[in-house]
């Protein structure tokens, strides 16, 4: 083996062919986009504006501007070249310090960096430019050093300006190939992508706005308050919750885990509105959602835990991770591939196998449920829901406070279907009569009743649910008293005895119970008092009907 000390020392790589296949790595514009908003809320950003413009070239020009720490002097190199990585006295979601490089480098021929701090009184400058690079001899390419600026650029400073105390600007004069061909477009496809992926950083206060529009929040396991789908539909129900462990994965003092929620969507708003196209409910959407630290790295996957089926559209997991448990996830450098190591995958089937099962079968029954009574929403009120509505004035006055939302929505579905009336061929006269004399009750009354068959959470014989105007009897269908008496006086019996007679009264006096608690609705002591009882009766029902059939009969 040579030992001779003068012989020439190799680099480890060649610069050249480096950036040639850096170029052909594969991140698009989304993926660029995402890791500039990930070094930006690095740096403690409030805010960050993206704006996506026609070039004099031709082309698009790509701006990223925060308002965020900034970057120092002597360390903006660093953050330009492959490997380096900023100090920063916190968590941060960068990786490899390949996100700002790689991206630069795949989606453009010239990339221009400006950045201020707090401690200095002007913007620096730096940039990546692939022909002065390439033009360059082999060992002497090298990153530029920054440079002062005393007035930036007028295209790149739409947000901060040379006055500004601190921030960073990322500028791509010419996008190489961008996602989106056209300005608009491209935009709005960065905005509905960075409005789901940056969720968690924006529900933390953070904004981020492009090209002048503030992004919403969109949630697809609609559970963030503030996101589109829980104010426009409702809250998912987590059906679950659970932690995993590592401990040597981490350090001492502290133990990174994984945590896993099921959720089971809004699915009774979702078919009420028929909004399962509006807020893609199929096949392709169902599955986890992966969070890394606060940033979504994957959607809707199987991740081989469960086999897709239209029983689980209504179904989606979130599966939330730390930075320590990247190499469990595979994660690569642009965070946003990535794959589950064996051990894990296993340690979550474990967990959510049966949960995913059993979801199926509940998707199953409620989805028909609700079909079934909203397929007979425009049917006129029974004859114990017209009894009752039409003596709501007598009754003891409600003491529901109402959502006036709620109402004026209920009351402009109600007006529609009253529109609608004449232009429905379907419709008997008489029919037509029943329903418009329904819906001019439901206006006119401050509240009204509706006796339904649902299957309520909380296992009770019959459950009240109140939404505006309307007052809610639901009759559990999965306890005996629907099996043993209410399901029978909905059939035909073939026997003298009127059996809808005997419906008409049992719901009466469903209804009567209801309208107790209704009267009693601000009282949060006789609210308890109502619920602890119909669990208490349901019990004794239970008990009291499985042991009736001996006695059925003889």
């Amino acid at each position: 083996m040579s030992t001779d000390s003068d012989s020439t020392q190799q680099s480890l790589i060649s610069p050249r062919l480096f950036i040639k296949s850096v170029r052909d790595l594969g991140l698009d514009t989304i993926d660029a986009v995402n890791e500039f908003i990930d070094n930006s809320f690095d740096a403690n950003a409030a805010n960050i504006w993206i704006t996506v413009e026609n070039n004099d070239r031709g082309g698009l020009r790509l701006v990223v501007e925060d308002d965020g720490e900034g970057i120092p002097e002597n360390e903006i190199i660093e953050a330009l070249k492959f490997g380096g990585q900023i100090d920063r006295d916190r968590r941060t979601t960068g990786k490899f310090g390949f996100g700002l490089p790689s991206s630069a480098f795949c989606q453009a021929e010239h990339t221009e960096i400006y950045s201020t701090t707090a401690e200095e009184d002007q913007f620096y400058k730096s940039q990546l430019k692939v022909e002065q690079l390439l033009g360059m001899d082999e060992e002497d390419i090298h990153i530029p050093s920054p440079e002062p600026v005393d007035e930036l650029p007028e295209e790149v400073s739409n947000n901060l300006d040379e006055d500004s105390t601190q921030g960073t600007i990322i500028h791509i004069p010419n996008l190489r190939r961008p996602d989106r061909k056209t300005a608009s477009a491209l935009s709005s496809f960065l905005k509905e992508n960075v409005s789901q992926t940056q969720r968690e950083v924006i529900q933390e206060g953070h904004k981020i706005h492009m090209n002048g529009e503030e992004v919403p929040i969109h949630d697809p396991l609609m559970w963030i308050d503030e996101s589109y789908e829980v104010q426009e539909l409702d809250k998912s129900k987590r059906e679950t919750e659970f932690t995993i462990e590592y401990p040597d994965w981490g350090e001492e003092d502290e133990v990174p885990k994984v945590t896993v929620e099921i959720f089971l969507l809004p699915m009774r708003e979702i078919i009420r509105r028929e909004a399962q196209d509006e807020f893609n409910i199929n096949q392709s959407n169902q599955g986890f959602y992966i969070i890394r630290e606060n940033r979504e790295i994957g959607e809707s996957l199987t991740l081989s835990l469960f086999t897709r089926h239209n029983n689980l559209n209504y179904f989606r997991g979130r599966i939330h991770f730390p930075e320590e448990l990247d190499d469990l996830f595979g994660v690569q450098t642009n965070k946003s591939r990535f794959s589950l190591d064996s051990e894990l995958r296993n340690d979550i089937k474990d967990h959510v196998g049966k949960t995913t099962a059993s979801l199926r079968n509940t998707i199953s029954q409620k989805r028909e449920m609700l079909k079934n009574e909203f397929s007979s929403a425009e049917e006129s009120f029974s004859r114990a829901e017209r009894v009752a509505n039409e003596l709501v004035d007598f009754l003891p006055r409600s003491d529901y406070n109402s959502d006036s939302n709620e109402i004026k929505n209920q009351e402009t579905d109600i007006k529609n279907l009253l529109e609608g009336l004449e232009e429905d061929d379907e419709l008997s006269p008489q029919q037509k009569e029943s329903l418009r004399e329904t819906y001019e009750l439901m206006l006119e009354k401050d509240y009204y009743f509706e006796v339904t068959e649902a299957n309520p959470a909380s296992g009770n014989f019959y459950e009240v649910e109140w939404s505006g105007k309307e007052i809610e009897v639901q009759v559990n269908t999965q306890h005996p008293f629907y099996e043993e008496l209410y399901r029978p006086l909905t059939a035909d019996s073939g026997k003298e005895i009127d059996r809808s007679d005997i419906k008409l009264l049992v719901d009466l006096l469903l209804i009567t119970l209801a309208k107790r608690e209704d009267a009693v609705y601000g009282n949060e002591q006789l609210r308890d008092f109502y619920e602890r009882e119909r669990r208490k009766w349901t019990t004794i029902l239970y008990d009291l009907y499985e042991n009736a059939d001996d006695h059925i009969g003889g």
